[in-house]
């Protein structure tokens, strides 16, 4: 019987890339919240606050073109979705609070 061995592989660096990508999640997931859209994750409640989720929103939209060039194509393509999905909720909810 052989004692077979596997190393060990070395764990991937961390990346400027991943960490924006991070960092577009927790924002988006603030302007989910904010929005109204989903409830607190910590108070389990739904509240409003518009000008804090279209902050949330604005600094994804500052961040993506960071990632041009250095994400996939598909990559690139989830992110700007999902900032024109989160723009087109923020704009409902601001004609809903207007009615």
């Amino acid at each position: 019987m052989t004692d077979e061995t596997t190393p060990h592989e070395a764990p991937e660096r961390p990346r400027a890339e991943h960490a924006i990508r991070f960092a577009i999640s927790l924002f988006a997931e603030t302007a989910w919240v904010q929005m109204g859209i989903q409830a607190d994750p910590h108070t389990h409640t739904v509240e409003t606050d518009l000008p804090q989720a279209k902050l949330a929103i604005d600094a994804i939209a500052a961040l993506i073109p960071l990632t041009e060039g250095r994400l996939a194509p598909n990559e690139l393509r989830d992110l700007r979705n999902l900032l024109s999905t989160l723009q087109w909720n923020y704009v409902e909810r601001v004609n809903k609070a207007g009615e």
